[in-house]
């Protein structure tokens, strides 16, 4: 059951804690001092944090004994906060204090304690994605203040300023009911009655603006423009399928009409904001095997969840399943995992399992005695046990037999390998990564991959873009690409015509980043002057698309039959949207979808993700016939870039 996310300060907790084991009341034979500041709050359950309090300073006053002194501060410093309880008491036995966190470890006499208090606030702040230690130096005077018990939270956990809301609304009653609700759920609230009042504040400074389309003097969707790059929330109570595609077309995150449901407006809320974070996500650096450094590629929305994903998952030192098809950058994302990781010091090992015979792949993973096989004239560390202390890599994982599946999981389950001829186990502190293009479950019911091991493998999964789906990345690619293969083969100064950038955005890549470096090799030797044209990039004809026609005249320009716009207009935005995308996906891209619905790439996937609205797959025969092929076992993997 997830902890409740509410605001906590520290101090609050503090005063609870000493009200209820009495350590404030006068006449008490331990003097205290609280010196937690007001302004540190961190997010969590009031009510654990504030049983872990009262168990720290249980012990504290228990260990100072007559006339004793316990300090408590608190603080924040970089990315962490921080809380503190110091003693002036006799110390812990340092036999005792390496395990006074494990149950029934006590400091009492014996019979005078349960030793469970401290293994509960060790879970506690545990849970709160903190950590709780204690330290007992040796000291002459209590002006040492040695430090006993301190807690430690992680960015997680480090007060954060409540987000910014904007209310843009001219009936006060309805302004005020919603800034109550907002308030309720922590976030901070400001209020305007109108497009000019609203205009007189620094818009930018708000992480979301909420506005009535129909305001006094200028409509609520003048905002849009004059808050860039901060998201607006379109309401209204004349609900129809025309205003809502206005309001999109303008640049409005979403739409939803008055009076709302509270529940859906506040998940509406979370999820805006929600979005935005994960899009401000910087790219991560990577070393490549070669020891330069490089930035990964990409600012699309798919592509910022995977930065996002990539920094969460890095420092946990948890499995990982990578999805994607060939040539995504499968094995650029593991070396971000790894160089984020606590293990970045350590080696990483990869191995492409579709690479090694399917009769030696044991072999090289765990290693062999001498004369275990046939051919076997000496001992050899399997690439298991040389990426002990790291992390191991596995890319197509799926082309791994069952019998080598088998072992991994034994890896998994208990941390050990045994070589093949061997009678013994050893112990192994590995990180795996795992990769691959199929479907592991799928595969597991035909009993090609064990289910166990997929579920072993599936406790961080991070699912990469084709190129196909990342809009303008592909051209921001294709100019790093191109860059590099000009150097190496000594012609500068080329570049794409027009004609050769359009077609490199259209065409559906089904090789991914690696086909494209491929076109642009092509390119670069085949280009006579200083432009590379679309013949030079030798790219296949892709399936051409029917005509269609243009979208309903009422939607388009405004005119058609009145009883058609009637119905439109009785149609809510979801339902418009999803028959249009259903109906005409099949005969256009990505990108005239959305030139005929008047809104972006990016708010066409945002609006597909949340109505569950999948992408067409490429079919198998246009795949086959755009020359898409797997990686050869004997041909070296190419430079990524994602």
């Amino acid at each position: 059951m997830p902890l409740p996310a509410s605001p906590v300060a520290l101090a609050s907790i503090s005063e609870d804690a000493l009200h209820l084991i009495h350590l404030a009341r006068s006449g008490e034979d331990v003097i205290l001092t609280n010196e937690t500041p007001d302004d540190v709050v961190v997010r969590g359950d009031a009510q654990r944090l504030t049983q872990v309090m009262v168990n720290l300073l249980s012990n504290a006053r228990d260990a100072c004994g007559l006339g004793g002194e316990v300090h408590i501060t608190a603080g924040c410093q970089g990315q962490l906060a921080w809380w503190r309880i110091v003693d002036n008491g006799q110390g812990i036995d340092p036999r005792v204090r390496d395990h006074l966190f494990e149950p029934f470890t006590t400091t009492k006499p014996a019979g005078e304690g349960t030793g469970l208090g401290l293994s509960l606030a060790y879970q506690i702040i545990n849970e709160h994605q903190g950590k709780i230690d204690v330290a007992s130096p040796p000291r002459d005077s209590l002006a040492a203040r040695p430090l006993r018990y301190g807690c430690r939270f992680t960015n997680r956990m480090i007060s954060q300023p409540m987000p910014r809301i904007l209310i843009v609304e001219d009936e006060a009653i309805i302004r005020s009911a919603l800034k109550r609700l907002l308030e309720r759920h922590d976030y901070t609230v400001s209020e305007a009655a109108s497009a000019e009042e609203a205009g007189q504040l620094e818009l930018t400074g708000f992480d979301l603006i909420i506005s009535d389309l129909r305001l006094p003097g200028e409509p609520g969707t003048t905002l849009i423009a004059a808050a860039v790059p901060v998201p607006v929330l379109i309401m209204t109570s004349y609900a129809s399928m025309r205003s809502a595609v206005e309001a999109l077309k303008l640049g409005a995150v979403d739409y939803v009409a008055k009076p709302f449901d509270h529940a859906e407006l506040l998940e509406t809320v979370e999820r805006i904001l929600h979005k935005q974070s994960m899009q401000q996500s910087p790219p991560p650096d990577i070393t490549d095997a070669g020891g330069s450094r490089q930035t990964m590629i990409g600012n699309c929305v798919a592509m910022q969840q995977v930065y996002t994903r990539i920094s969460k998952t890095a420092p946990a030192d948890v499995t990982v399943l990578i999805l994607g098809e060939s040539g995504t950058g499968k094995e650029l994302v593991a070396r971000a995992i790894h160089q984020q990781s606590k293990r970045a010091k350590a080696p990483l090992i990869c191995v492409n399992c579709a690479a090694i015979p399917e009769t030696l792949i044991e072999s090289e993973l765990f290693g062999h005695e001498k004369g275990a096989f046939t051919g076997a004239s000496a001992a050899r560390t399997g690439l298991v046990e040389a990426a002990d202390g790291g992390t191991l890599f596995l890319d197509e994982i799926g082309e791994l037999p069952l019998d080598a599946q088998a072992r991994l999981l034994r890896v998994l389950q208990e941390g050990e390998i045994r070589k093949i001829g061997s009678v013994e186990t050893r112990h192994v502190n590995v990180r795996l990564i795992a990769a691959t293009h199929r479907d592991l479950r799928a595969l597991s019911k035909t009993g090609e991959f064990r289910l166990d091991l997929y579920y072993r493998l599936n406790v961080m999964q991070i699912e990469l873009p084709p190129l196909r789906e990342r809009e303008d990345d592909v051209l921001e690619i294709a100019d790093i690409l191109l860059d590099k293969a000009c150097k190496r083969h000594e012609r500068t100064g080329l570049r794409l015509s027009r004609a050769a950038r359009q077609d490199l955005r259209d065409y559906p890549w089904p090789g991914n980043v690696r086909e494209l470096e491929n076109a642009l090799e092509r390119g670069v030797i085949l280009a006579e002057g200083h432009l590379i044209h679309p013949d030079d990039l030798g790219l296949a004809p892709a399936t051409p698309r029917p005509h269609t026609p243009p979208v309903n005249a009422s939607v388009s320009s405004g005119s058609g039959d009145k009883n058609a716009e009637e119905n439109e207009d009785d149609l809510s935005l979801e339902d418009y949207f999803q028959h249009f995308v259903l109906e005409h996906q099949d005969q256009m891209s990505e990108t005239e979808l959305a030139q005929k619905l008047g809104i972006s790439r990016k708010n066409l996937w945002e609006r597909r993700q949340r109505l569950g609205i999948p992408r067409k797959k490429l079919p198998v025969a246009q795949v086959k016939h755009l020359g898409m092929t797997t990686r050869s076992p004997c041909h070296p993997r190419p430079t990524t870039i994602v």
